[in-house]
């Protein structure tokens, strides 16, 4: 009989066990990592912003942000949020096609959160003002070149990158064209309302 009471206390005690386990994770509050955009000039800030389900900033809190080369080479950055819930990275790297992951761990009052998004790494615009004013004579993409740099409401997800093999190429959301084209001159004319 005694074994019988001592097998049903601990029965009971696992359950209650389970349960609190159940609610302890229930309780944690849902959060959600915002990173900037996908598309960055050399030397600009990226951001990611941690909020609660209800968009709450959450500052102090650890967030790691891994950037993955062509070649699968990864650079880790382990960063804590300012009291606006963001953290910031300022890129400094090579032109070209990145993966960003950022990974927010938790902790007994949060859950966890991450995101993984392409990120395109473009140099800054040249001014072509130099080499034009030496030759004496500017070309059509030139002059649409030297009016998209001077113009008063740049487009931030528009420019100039060069690729790997040296190539230069006009790059705008999901469109590019090399540089010095018909193609990338329209790309440019595009971003400044023409």
């Amino acid at each position: 009989m005694k074994q019988k009471h001592i097998i049903l206390i601990c029965l009971a005690i696992i359950v209650v066990v389970a349960a609190c386990v159940a609610l302890y994770l229930n309780s944690q509050v849902t959060t959600q990592l915002t990173p900037s955009n996908s598309n960055i000039t050399n030397g600009d800030n990226f951001t990611v912003t941690l909020t609660s389900e209800n968009g709450e900033a959450l500052a102090n809190q650890t967030v790691t942000l891994t950037i993955i080369n062509q070649l699968n080479e990864t650079n880790n950055y382990t960063l804590v949020t300012d009291s606006s819930g963001v953290v910031t990275l300022i890129i400094n790297m090579s032109s070209g096609n990145y993966t960003i992951n950022g990974v927010f761990n938790g902790n007994g009052h949060y859950k966890g959160s991450n995101f993984t998004q392409s990120l395109i790494v473009t140099e800054p615009l040249e001014s072509n003002s130099q080499s034009s004013s030496a030759s004496g004579t500017m070309s059509s993409f030139e002059k649409t070149l030297e009016a998209f740099e001077n113009s008063p409401n740049p487009d931030f997800e528009t420019g100039i990158i060069t690729k790997p093999d040296g190539s230069k190429w006009v790059v705008t959301g999901d469109r590019e064209a090399p540089y010095g084209s018909a193609e990338g001159e329209d790309i440019l004319n595009s971003a400044m309302g023409y």
